[in-house]
């Protein structure tokens, strides 16, 4: 591994075979960036906590069966207390780049506190000189984070997180079936809430990355990343990972296709037009109700309505005036 000369916009010098800190608020593509750093350095081996020892990096990430980057061992710490002991952990070993992507501990449900222990940890990192690259999470994509790491939890998990109250009021009156439960989450989840979305950045120099520019833009990010950390490309595994990149790109624009259809949907059924609808999963379809109630004070007679139909018009037929008592 070679050392670039040294960039005069990162503002500091870094070692040739660094520790790498890779991280985001919420999931936004920061395993895939991971590996892709680890792959494209040449290597053939990284350090891996979980076993304690070198391991081989993988030449595809990508899991078949969600289409994740998950095949990659990544280092992963939650919390402060978790990364503090990965980076003294990984700094003992000095012979390649380490790469660690810490988060926040996922139990915290008030978002102060959840950001305060996200920019103490990041802190830590930058207090230790380590080269932090940090993908911010675009607000004007809310709707991947839906898919990612909201609403397609599983139905309980989420409920018993979030809305424990309405749960419980739901289930005392009987409302248990499959339309109840969508009905109690069009009322419930926020989907459009910013505050969600804090702005995070530095006075220290760092290297940052827009989600966006990392799903559509993959390759560009990726020689810039490079060039912060002043090192030098592998070019023999470039066209493999353009391969891969091009499979992960596109799993990145599925996850945006149901945001960016959703204003035509709720509008074609408001108005009745036809477009057909595809299978969609509950959360999906409790999303598109929220819409109507909250955007358009209408709602829809879903008793025994399992799914919803396969097109915007037969929807429109089902449709009413809302008459739950809304909130902020």
């Amino acid at each position: 591994m070679t050392r670039k000369q040294q960039s005069s916009s990162s503002g500091m010098g870094i070692d040739q075979s660094p520790l790498v800190v890779i991280t985001s608020l919420k999931g936004a593509g920061c395993t895939f960036l991971d590996w892709s750093l680890l792959y494209l350095s040449g290597q053939d081996q990284h350090f891996s906590l979980e076993h304690d020892d070198w391991v081989p990096i993988c030449d595809d990430p990508l899991d078949t069966t969600n289409g994740n980057a998950h095949q990659h061992q990544k280092n992963h710490p939650l919390g402060r207390q978790q990364t503090a002991d990965a980076v003294a952990r990984l700094s003992q070993h000095q012979q390649g780049i380490r790469t660690v992507y810490p988060t926040v501990l996922s139990d915290y449900t008030d978002l102060d506190t959840w950001l305060q222990e996200y920019q103490a940890l990041l802190g830590d990192c930058l207090d230790q000189e380590l080269p932090l690259i940090f993908v911010e999470c675009d607000a004007r994509a809310i709707g991947y984070f839906w898919n990612l790491r909201g609403y397609s939890r599983s139905r309980d998990s989420f409920d018993q997180l979030f809305f424990p109250d309405s749960r419980q009021a739901w289930q005392d009156l009987g409302l248990t079936d499959v339309w109840d439960q969508r009905e109690r989450m069009a009322l419930d989840m926020r989907p459009f809430d910013l505050s969600v979305f804090p702005k995070i950045a530095f006075d220290r120099a760092y290297h940052h990355v827009n989600c966006q520019d990392l799903w559509h833009a993959t390759g560009d990010v990726m020689h810039e990343c490079f060039d912060f950390l002043q090192l030098t490309m592998d070019q023999h595994r470039w066209t493999h990972w353009q391969q891969v990149a091009g499979r992960w790109q596109h799993i990145q624009q599925l996850n945006l296709r149901f945001y960016h259809n959703l204003p035509h949907m709720v509008e074609a059924i408001v108005h009745g037009w036809y477009l057909k609808l595809p299978e969609m999963p509950l959360w999906q379809e409790s999303v598109i109700q929220h819409c109507l109630i909250y955007q358009h004070g209408l709602n829809l007679r879903t008793w025994q309505l399992s799914r919803f139909p396969d097109n915007a018009q037969k929807l429109h037929a089902l449709l009413e005036s809302n008459t739950h008592p809304l909130s902020p």
